[in-house]
C-alpha cells in the first residue's frame, strides 16, 4: 500500500529485519532449529518435536512464543502487525510436506491492538492530530522524540518536518534511511535507483515486471517422482532454491544487461554549507527550472544535490536538442546552461495529498560537480515463487523476453509442470505506486489449474493444442554433457495430479516419457502465460481479473508465454507498413468487429467465416511496400497474421508497441 518506493523498501527492510531476528533467536541464541524456507509471507523452521515448545520458558520466565514476538517486534515492526507463530504436526524421516505448512499461513495482518492504543494515547493532548499517510496506523509525528532525540531544538525541527509531510516519525525515519543508504551506496542501490522518476523512460513511463513460478506441486513433493527421484525434503529444497536463484540472477544479471545506463548529476550550490542548515538530511526536493520541476536529493555528506529524475525525459520537456538527448556530455552541458548562473527555487513535495512547500532559502549559483551512471531499475521482491521489479517502460518487453529465454534454457525439461507466469503493468511516472502494485498482484493470479492438451506432434519436439490454441516445445534429449541420454526428466502427465491421491507412479502410467506418447494422446500440463496492461487511469487496474476459464474481459489475454516469440515476429511484419497504414488496417478490423458483433463477449467473430475473409482482404489490400508485398510473405506467416487479426491480437500489438511503448519509426 506504499505510495513511494522509498516507503515500500523501508517497510520491506523492517520486515526482513524482524524475520532475521526470529532466525537469530532460534538458530543462535537458543539453538532449537534451522530456517529452511522464506518468502514474502514469512519463514519456516524445522525444530525438534518437543511437547508445548512455544510455552517453554527461559530463566526470566518468558515463553518461546513471547521471545519470538519480542525479537520480531524490536527490530522495527513496532506493533504494526501480529506475527503468526504456529507449529505443525510431527514429521518422520525426510518427508516434510512444506506445501501443507505454507497453506496454513495467515496472509493478512492486523496491528497489535494495545500498541495502536498506546500510539494514540501518547498524542491525546493534540486534539487535531491526523493519521500518518504512509502506514495509516500511527498519528502524524508519533515517535519523533524517541527516534530523533535527544535535544529540544532537534525534536522540534523533526516534529515540524513530520507535520509538514503528514507522516509519523517511524515512517519518516524509514524513508530517510532508504535515501541515505542510496546516496551513500551502503546497500549497493546507488548503481541502480530507488526513485520511480529515474526509472521512467524518455516518455515518462515505467513498468512493473511481475513473475510467478507455480511451486505448489513441488513443495509438497508430489511432482518429484516425474523426475525419476524420490520426494525427499532435500530435493524439495533444491526445487525452490533453484527458482529463488533464477530470480536472483534475473535481478543481478539479466535486468542490468537490458536497461541502458543513464546519467545522474551531482549539483553543488555556491552556498552549500549555509544552505545545508536549512535542508533536511537526505531529504528530497524539487527545483523549478524553465517551468518544470527537477527532482533532487540533498546529500549532506558531500554538500550537493543528486538528481532523482530521468534527465532525458525532463530535457525533452524543456526542448533540448536531439544531440543532448542522445549524448551524455551534451546532456550534461545542456543542463548546466539551464542553470544559467541563477539560484534555484526549491520546493519540498507535500507527500500523499499534501501541498508542495517552498523552501525559504534559495540555492546559490549551481554547478555540476559530479556525474554518475546508473541502471534505472528497482528490485522490489525476489522470492522463490514471486518476483517484482520496476524497469523503464521502453525496456520492459525486452526484459520479459529475456526472462522467457532464460526460462526456456533452464527449465525446458519441466516446463509443463513448472509454469512461469509473467506480467507487465505499464504506468505514467506519477501514478501512485499502490495502484501499480495492486495491478501487479492481480496479474499474479493468472490461472494455475491443470489443463488437458492434445499431442499434435510426438517426440522430443512436441506440439500441443487445446481449443484452437497451439504451442511447440523442444525437450532436451541429452543431459548437460550432450552425451548422456536424459531418461529422468522428459515426462508428461497422463492424469490430473490434483485428483491423484498419494504419490505419482510411472508404473501405473501416471506419467510417460515424451518420446513414448503418440499423436492424439491427452496430457495434463499447466501452461506458462503472459499478460500486460497500461494504467492510463488508476481504475484500469480493476480490469485485471480472470474468470473460470482463465480469460479476461479482453478475450485475447492472457497470452501463452510461448506467444511472445510469435507476436514479435508478427509485429516485425506489420512494421513494414507505414504507421498510418497500421492504424488504418487495425482500426478497420476492430471497428467492423464491433459493428457486426458488438462487445463480442462470446468470441463469435472468431468462428465467423465472413469476418475471417474480411480480415484477410483488409490485410491483403494494405499498402505493403514494393519490396515486401503481401504475396511475398510466406504462406504460414500470412495465415498467422490473419488469425491474429480475427482473434484481436493485432489490436493488442498496436496498443503495446504504438500506444504504450511509443516506438519510433526506424
Amino acid at each position: 500500500q506504499a505510495h513511494h518506493v522509498t516507503d515500500m523498501l523501508g517497510r520491506r527492510k523492517a520486515l526482513q529485519d524482524g524475520l532475521d531476528a526470529a532466525r537469530d533467536l532460534l538458530e543462535v541464541q537458543y539453538p532449537l532449529g534451522n530456517e529452511v524456507y522464506r518468502d514474502e509471507y514469512g519463514s519456516v523452521f524445522v525444530v525438534p518435536d518437543v511437547k508445548d515448545l512455544l510455552k517453554l520458558e527461559d530463566e526470566a520466565h518468558k515463553s518461546l512464543q513471547e521471545l519470538l514476538e519480542g525479537a520480531f517486534d524490536a527490530r522495527g515492526i513496532r506493533g504494526e502487525l501480529i506475527p503468526h507463530i504456529d507449529i505443525s504436526g510431527p514429521y518422520k524421516g525426510k518427508k516434510i510436506n512444506l506445501a501443507q505448512v505454507l497453506k496454513k499461513r495467515r496472509k493478512k495482518n492486523a496491528p497489535q491492538p494495545q500498541a495502536a492504543a498506546d500510539w494514540w494515547a501518547e498524542d491525546q493532548h493534540r486534539a487535531d492530530v491526523e493519521i500518518c499517510t504512509v502506514c495509516r496506523l500511527r498519528p502524524i509525528g508519533y515517535g519523533v522524540a524517541e527516534l530523533y532525540g535527544p535535544g529540544e531544538k532537534r525534536i522540534k525541527y523533526y516534529r515540524k518536518a513530520a507535520d509538514e509531510r503528514k507522516v509519523c516519525g517511524v515512517c519518516m525515519k524509514r524513508r530517510g534511511g532508504r535515501s541515505e543508504a542510496w546516496a551513500t551506496n551502503a546497500d549497493g542501490s546507488f548503481g541502480r535507483t530507488i526513485w520511480t522518476d529515474e526509472v521512467a523512460d524518455e516518455n515518462g513511463r515505467f513498468a512493473l515486471v511481475v513473475g510467478r513460478f507455480l511451486l505448489d506441486g513441488w513443495l509438497d513433493g508430489k511432482l518429484i517422482p516425474t523426475m525419476s527421484k524420490l520426494p525427499s525434503f532435500a530435493r524439495i529444497r533444491r526445487c525452490w532454491d533453484t527458482t529463488h536463484q533464477f530470480w536472483r540472477e534475473v535481478q543481478d544479471d539479466l535486468i542490468p544487461e537490458h536497461v541502458d545506463k543513464q546519467l545522474r548529476l551531482g549539483i553543488r550550490p555556491a552556498n552549500a554549507e549555509k544552505l545545508g542548515g536549512a535542508l533536511g538530511r537526505w531529504n528530497t526536493y524539487e527545483a523549478e527550472i524553465g517551468g518544470r520541476r527537477l527532482g533532487l536529493c540533498w546529500d549532506p555528506a558531500h554538500n550537493l544535490f543528486w538528481s532523482t529524475d530521468n534527465l532525458r525525459y525532463q530535457g525533452k520537456q524543456l526542448g533540448f536538442g536531439k544531440k543532448a538527448l542522445k549524448d551524455d556530455d551534451a546532456l550534461q552541458a545542456a543542463w548546466l546552461s539551464r542553470f544559467n548562473g541563477r539560484p534555484l527555487t526549491l520546493y519540498e513535495p507535500g507527500g500523499y495529498l499534501g501541498q508542495d512547500r517552498r523552501i525559504k532559502a534559495d540555492t546559490g549559483i549551481c554547478v555540476i560537480d559530479e556525474s554518475k551512471h546508473f541502471r534505472p531499475f528497482v528490485p522490489l521482491l525476489t522470492e522463490p515463487a514471486t518476483f517484482m521489479a520496476l524497469v523503464p517502460a521502453d525496456k520492459a518487453l525486452a526484459v520479459a523476453r529475456a526472462i522467457k529465454a532464460k526460462y526456456d534454457a533452464e527449465m525446458a525439461r519441466v516446463h509443463d509442470r513448472l509454469p512461469l507466469h509473467l506480467g507487465l503493468v505499464f504506468a505514467p511516472r506519477r501514478t501512485p505506486l499502490a495502484a501499480v502494485l495492486e495491478a501487479g498482484r492481480a496479474m499474479l493470479k493468472m490461472p494455475d489449474s491443470w489443463e488437458e492438451w492434445q499431442i499434435e506432434a510426438q517426440g522430443y519436439e512436441a506440439k500441443f493444442s487445446r481449443n484452437g490454441r497451439t504451442f511447440d516445445w523442444k525437450y532436451p534429449a541429452q543431459m548437460g554433457d550432450d552425451k548422456t541420454d536424459d531418461v529422468w526428466y522428459p515426462h508428461l502427465l497422463t492424469i490430473n495430479p490434483a485428483k491423484k491421491e498419494g504419490e505419482l507412479d510411472q508404473k501405473t502410467h501416471d506419467f510417460c516419457r515424451v518420446d513414448n506418447l503418440k499423436r492424439g494422446s491427452t496430457v495434463f500440463i499447466r501452461p506458462s502465460r503472459f499478460d500486460f496492461e497500461f494504467l492510463d487511469t488508476t481504475a484500469r487496474r480493476f480490469e485485471i481479473a480472470y474468470d473460470g476459464d482463465g480469460r479476461r474481459a479482453r478475450r485475447t489475454r492472457p497470452f501463452l508465454l510461448n506467444d511472445l516469440d510469435r507476436l514479435k515476429e508478427l509485429w516485425g511484419e506489420l512494421k513494414h507498413l507505414e504507421k498510418s497504414q497500421r492504424y488504418q488496417v487495425i482500426s478497420t478490423i476492430e471497428a467492423t468487429r464491433e459493428a457486426w458483433f458488438g462487445a463480442d463477449a462470446e468470441g463469435e467473430s472468431r468462428n465467423d467465416g465472413v469476418f475471417r475473409r474480411f480480415v484477410h482482404d483488409t490485410l491483403a489490400g494494405a499498402a505493403w511496400p514494393a519490396g515486401h508485398k503481401w504475396r511475398n510473405i510466406s504462406k504460414d506467416l500470412r495465415q498467422q497474421l490473419e488469425d491474429a487479426g480475427v482473434i484481436g491480437e493485432l489490436a493488442d500489438l498496436a496498443e503495446l508497441h504504438m500506444k504504450i511503448l511509443k516506438e519510433r519509426e526506424e
